[in-house]
């Protein structure tokens, strides 16, 4: 692989340490570059000026999702939910990997509350109705459908600085001859 690829795995974190710890590892594996909550800093900038920072650098958003919802934000709205939002929002190509059956998730792994489910269930729905995800049912099949997904997303969506780069030779008129470009 020539271009190394930023990927943002997206998902809760207490509930999912162990499944994002496999999945940050197999990206390795594989030559990409995760990028997650366990690399933020201390900052001062808010928790979703930062998330959004990140995005904009990756190349692919990931998202796991099993039985919870996550912190919510001020304005009700979860992290989670939000980082898929703004991934949507700026066209960064979305992988979507879901648990396959929440009821035989321990008690721990599920949210508590009615709200909470309910939050979970409204995002479940608007990740996955009228679009391609996969699902998963332990951490071998977690991979499984992540390097799925991951070939499937390079094959068919280029990395994001190529658009970019191609977008601007449009605006600017300019043209690609091997690895330099002129402008007319």
């Amino acid at each position: 692989m020539g271009k190394k690829y930023q990927i943002f795995v997206s998902s809760t974190y207490k509930d999912l340490k162990e499944e994002r710890l496999a999945v940050i590892q197999y990206l390795l594996k594989m030559g990409f570059i995760p990028v997650g909550m366990e690399q933020f800093p201390a900052s001062n900038m808010s928790q979703m000026e930062y998330i959004k920072m990140m995005l904009d650098d990756c190349d692919y958003y990931l998202l796991i999702l099993a039985g919870k919802y996550g912190t919510v934000d001020t304005d009700g709205i979860g992290f989670t939910e939000k980082e898929y939002d703004y991934a949507i929002v700026n066209d960064i190509p979305v992988m979507s990997i879901l648990i396959n059956d929440i009821g035989k998730l321990a008690n721990e792994k599920c949210e508590d509350t009615d709200e909470k489910r309910n939050l979970l269930k409204n995002f479940r729905e608007k990740v996955s109705v009228g679009k391609m995800v996969d699902f998963y049912s332990d951490i071998g099949s977690l991979t499984t459908a992540v390097g799925a997904a991951l070939f499937y997303c390079v094959q068919h969506f280029p990395a994001r600085i190529f658009q970019i780069f191609r977008l601007l030779c449009k605006q600017y008129q300019c043209s690609e001859s091997s690895h330099s470009f002129s402008f007319r």
